[in-house]
C-alpha cells in the first residue's frame, strides 16, 4: 500500500492455499544461523565524523577465487575466506552513529553496528562523502528499548498482534515510538554496497542470531537513499522522505538531475527493516526518494520488512534481479513520478492483515495532472501472492492515482482477490486532471500497457473479472468495459504457469516454471532504451522455465527463513 495514505501492516512470506500456509509457517529453523558470539563482541567505538577503514582491513585482491561450497549468511557464510575476511565469530564490532561526512570505507573485517545518537536515530552520510561497503561486510542495525506499542492505539502496549484491535484495519504491534537506526544517504552523498554471490553484504536486526531475543520485522529503519533526480512534487527539490522527522533537513530529495546516483547496491540483502514513527510516515526495507538512472540495485533481496520491500518516491533509478520476501505490505511501491526500469523480479507474499500487494502503483496524492507521470517499465517478473483473503483486499498489481506502467512478461498467481486491479482514476475532488480515464489507462500510445503476462488461482472464482478489474466508482464510467475487455485479452487469464510446489516455500523456494510450460513462450520483445540495461529473456516469469544452476539467479546470496 502506498505510504502516502496507507495504514500499518506486517508480514512475512508468501503462499497459495490455507492448508499450505499452516503446514509452511509451522517453522523450519535457519539450518546454520549465525553465530550469536559475532553480534555481542566487545565494541570499538568510532568518532562518527572522522571514520577512517580499520587499518587491517587489507584491499579486495584484482581477482580472486572463493571456495566453490560457500554461500550467503543463511548459514553459508564461511569460517574461512580466500582474502582477508576473518571468521564471523572472530569479528570484533565496530559502533558507529551520528553522521559519516567523509569517504569512508567498511570492510568484512569487523561488523558494524548503527546506533542511535541521542535524539537522533539514523546514521546519516551527508553531501559530498561515499560510504563504500566490502563483499561479505555485516551491518546491523540497532534495537530500539522500549515497550512495543498498537500501532493504531499508541496508549495500548503489546507483544504481538494479539493485544490490538481486530476492528481498526492495521492495527498492530508495532515497535517503540522513539526513533529507531536506520542508514539515510542524503542528498549529494552516495553508497557503494557492492558484494559478490558468494559473500553478499548483509543488513540486519542486531538481534539476528539470538535465542533469547529473536529479531523481529521492524527491528530497524534499513536503508534510505535520497539523490536529484525529478519528481512531480511542488516544489520540485522539496519533498520530505517518510520516516524521518518532518523538520530534518537531510531528509529532503528531488531536483533536475534526471541522470544523478545515489550509488548501487549489488548482492545486498535487507532484513528485519521499516519502522513505524506515526500514520503515513513510515520507512522501509529499502526506501529510495528522487534517485537517478545512474543508481542501479542488482541482486537485491528485502526479507521480512514490516512495511514495503522496495518503495520508490520519484526519480528514475532502475532495478533487475530483486527478491522481496514476506514483507508486511507490498514488496514493490512506486509514487510521486518515478519512471526507472525493472528486469528480473520476484514478490513473494506472506501477510494476510491488509491491502498487501507485489506491485502498488501510484503517481501524485492529490494532483495527477504533475509531470513526470509514475510510469516505470516492468518486464519479466513473477509475484507469488498470499493465497488466503484477509479483512482487506489482497491483490497481485493495483494502479491508482493517476499512475502508469508498462509490465509484460510476467507471471501472477494466489491473489486472494484480482489480479491487476485499477482503484481510482480521479483526484480528490473526483475530477481527473488534464486527461480522461481511457486515455490515461490506454493512450495513444498506450500510456499503461499490462500484456503478456500468466494469470491463474486468483481470487475466490476464475472469474474474467477477478484477473483484470476496474472499480468505477468516482471515474468516468465511459468505456470501462472496453478497457476491461482489451486488458484481459492481452494476457493469458487462468493458464497454469506450472510453477513448482516449492514456489510458496518459505524456507527453500524453487520459483522456476516447467521448461515445457506456457512460460516458456509468449514473451513480448525487450525495449531497447536504456541500453545496456536488458538481459535475453524469451519467456516470461523472473526466472527461466526449467532452469538450474546459474539460472537460478536468486540462490546462493539470499535468505528465506525466519
Amino acid at each position: 500500500m502506498n505510504d502516502l495514505e496507507k495504514q500499518f501492516r506486517r508480514g512475512g512470506a508468501g503462499l497459495v492455499g490455507a492448508s499450505a500456509l499452516a503446514a509452511m509457517i509451522s517453522g523450519c529453523p535457519d539450518p546454520d544461523p549465525m553465530s550469536a558470539d559475532a553480534f555481542r563482541a566487545p565494541d570499538a567505538s568510532v568518532a562518527p565524523d572522522a571514520f577512517a577503514p580499520p587499518p587491517d582491513a587489507a584491499p579486495m585482491p584484482d581477482a580472486w577465487s572463493p571456495p566453490p561450497d560457500t554461500g550467503g549468511l543463511d548459514g553459508g557464510m564461511p569460517d574461512a575466506w580466500s582474502y582477508s575476511c576473518p571468521a564471523p565469530s572472530a569479528r570484533d564490532t565496530v559502533t558507529v552513529r551520528g553522521t559519516i561526512s567523509a569517504d569512508t570505507t567498511w570492510s568484512c573485517a569487523h561488523d558494524y553496528l548503527i546506533e542511535a545518537d541521542g535524539d537522533q536515530g539514523p546514521l546519516y552520510v551527508t553531501a559530498g562523502a561515499t560510504l563504500t561497503i566490502e563483499p561479505g561486510t555485516v551491518v546491523r542495525g540497532a534495537v530500539r528499548d522500549g515497550t512495543r506499542h498498537c500501532a493504531m492505539s499508541p496508549s495500548i502496549a503489546c507483544t504481538s498482534d494479539t493485544p490490538c484491535s481486530t476492528a481498526i484495519s492495521g492495527d498492530r504491534c508495532g515497535p517503540p515510538a522513539q526513533q529507531g537506526t536506520a542508514l539515510v544517504i542524503t542528498r549529494g552523498a552516495q553508497l557503494v554496497a557492492d558484494g559478490t554471490a558468494e559473500y553478499p553484504i548483509v543488513f540486519t536486526s542486531d538481534h539476528y542470531g539470538s535465542t533469547a531475543t529473536p529479531p523481529r520485522s521492524g527491528d530497524w529503519g534499513g536503508i534510505v537513499l535520497l539523490g536529484d533526480a525529478p519528481t512531480n512534487w511542488v516544489p520540485a527539490d522539496g519533498a520530505q522522505i517518510e520516516g524521518l522527522p518532518t523538520d530534518e533537513g537531510r531528509g529532503t530529495y528531488g531536483g533536475t538531475n534526471a541522470t544523478g546516483s545515489c550509488g548501487s547496491l549489488s548482492y545486498v540483502r535487507v532484513e528485519y527493516a521499516g519502522y513505524i514513527i506515526g500514520r503515513n510516515n513510515e520507512l522501509n526495507g529499502i526506501t529510495v526518494g528522487g534517485c537517478g538512472s545512474g543508481t542501479l540495485f542488482d541482486h537485491v533481496q528485502v526479507h521480512l520488512g514490516l512495511d514495503d520491500g522496495i518503495e520508490f518516491f520519484g526519480g528514475s533509478a532502475n532495478a533487475r534481479h530483486v527478491v522481496v520476501t514476506g514483507t508486511g505490505d507490498d514488496s514493490l511501491d512506486f509514487d510521486l513520478g518515478w519512471t526507472g526500469n525493472v528486469q528480473f523480479y520476484i514478490a513473494q507474499q506472506r501477510d494476510v492483515s491488509g491491502e498487501d500487494r507485489c506491485v502498488e502503483g501510484d503517481d501524485h496524492p492529490t494532483n495527477y495532472g504533475l509531470m513526470p507521470y509514475s510510469h516505470p517499465t516492468i518486464y519479466n517478473f513473477t509475484c507469488i501472492g498470499a493465497g488466503t483473503p484477509g479483512t482487506d483486499p489482497q491483490d497481485a498489481i493495483a494502479l491508482r492515482r493517476g499512475g502508469q506502467f508498462i509490465f509484460r512478461n510476467g507471471i501472477l498467481v494466489g491473489a486472494p482477490d484480482r489480479g491487476f486491479f485499477v482503484q481510482d482514476s480521479a483526484d480528490s475532488s473526483g475530477v481527473m486532471v488534464g486527461m480522461d480515464t481511457i486515455a490515461w489507462l490506454r493512450g495513444s500510445p498506450a500510456a499503461t500497457i499490462f500484456e503478456n503476462n500468466l494469470i491463474f488461482s486468483i481470487g475466490p472464482e476464475p472469474e474474467r473479472n477477478r484477473y483484470v478489474s476496474l472499480r468505477t466508482g468516482s471515474m468516468d464510467a465511459t468505456g470501462v468495459d472496453d478497457i476491461l475487455t482489451a486488458l484481459a485479452a492481452a494476457n493469458d487469464d487462468g493458464v497454469d504457469p506450472m510453477l513448482p510446489g516449492a514456489a510458496t516455500d518459505f524456507a527453500a523456494p524453487d520459483f522456476a516454471p516447467s521448461a515445457t510450460g506456457p512460460a516458456a513462450s509468449g514473451a513480448a520483445a525487450l525495449p531497447t532504451t536504456p541500453a545496456g540495461f536488458w538481459t535475453e529473456a524469451p519467456y516470461r516469469g523472473a526466472v527461466r522455465p526449467g532452469g538450474t544452476g546459474d539460472d537460478l539467479w536468486y540462490t546462493g546470496w539470499t535468505r528465506f527463513t525466519d
